[in-house]
């Protein structure tokens, strides 16, 4: 049996398989954010040892992280957002290898 998502939490995604690896997570004392338990069971393209590089599981992570920032998705690649200049850091220069000038 897993943990209960704890209260502090605003969303919670588990991908499971039913029966076998993983359960549906439940909700914990004060959690009032959002659970979503998805049983990727049916989609028999997905293993216990591939669903990490399942494509649809990678686009639906990426879908919802991609949510939480407010951004559009293009082209399945999220623009880079250029930093101005003034907001740099500077760089320290490289120290040079021991033992040369």
């Amino acid at each position: 049996m897993q943990d209960p998502v704890p209260g502090n939490v605003l969303r919670a995604v588990n991908y499971y398989q039913s029966p076998g690896w993983g359960a549906p997570l439940a909700p914990g004392r004060g959690f009032r954010g959002s659970l979503s338990n998805i049983d990727v069971a049916n989609d028999l393209s997905i293993t216990h040892i591939t669903i990490d590089k399942s494509a649809r599981v990678r686009a639906d992570i990426v879908r919802e992280i991609v949510s939480l920032s407010g951004r559009e998705i293009v082209s399945g690649r999220q623009p880079a957002t250029p930093v101005p200049a003034s907001s740099q850091a500077k760089r320290p220069a490289r120290a040079a290898a021991a033992g040369r000038p």
